[in-house]
């Protein structure tokens, strides 16, 4: 078995489709080293710590995956821990490469707005 350290990322090539990853931190918001708004601003990059096939890896969360999230478990991060997403992945905008869209696993227990 190859064991992953906590500083590796996911990436879209690892997962697939109807894979679950557990949010396990509430996350934080980098700059990106890659990518800048027209105006030559670094990007925003949300990040957190999440459990794939039983390994823990930082994943950045998409705008997509963070609007899903926000609407099923709330706007507090902090209330996402221990809390499961399906994967799955598509092409980028741009189609050059691949990216992982989130969509969160909602039961009775774990709806925000119940």
């Amino acid at each position: 078995m190859k064991i992953q350290s906590s500083g590796m990322y996911l990436k879209a090539d690892q997962v697939k489709k109807g894979d679950i990853i557990k949010i396990l931190d509430e996350g934080t918001i980098e700059e990106s080293t890659k990518f800048t708004y027209e105006d030559g601003t670094p990007k925003k990059e949300f990040i957190f710590t999440v459990e794939h096939k039983g390994q823990k890896v930082k994943m950045r969360i998409n705008k997509a995956s963070r609007v899903a999230l926000c609407s099923a478990f709330g706007d507090e991060t902090k209330n996402w821990v221990g809390r499961e997403s399906s994967c799955y992945v598509m092409p980028t905008p741009t189609g050059n490469n691949k990216m992982v869209i989130l969509e969160p696993i909602l039961t009775e227990e774990n709806a925000w707005d119940k």
